[in-house]
């Protein structure tokens, strides 16, 4: 194997890393997300269940 294909094996090796990381980075943002939406969405279960513990006319007071 002569130096040159030494160094262009290294450099897709160095392109497929930055790829992988870029992936990993974008797989972060998105569950992060998922997990925001997940508790707005429990935020609104919970006031619901509140909600309906107790007299319709202190509902209000739970929100």
């Amino acid at each position: 194997m002569s130096f040159a294909d030494e160094a262009l094996l290294l450099a897709q090796i160095d392109e497929l890393h930055a790829g992988l990381e870029a992936q990993q980075t974008n797989s972060n943002h998105i569950w992060t997300m998922v997990a925001a939406a997940l508790v707005a969405f429990m935020q609104g279960g919970f006031l619901c269940l509140e909600a309906g513990m107790v007299r319709s006319k202190n509902s209000i007071n739970v929100a």
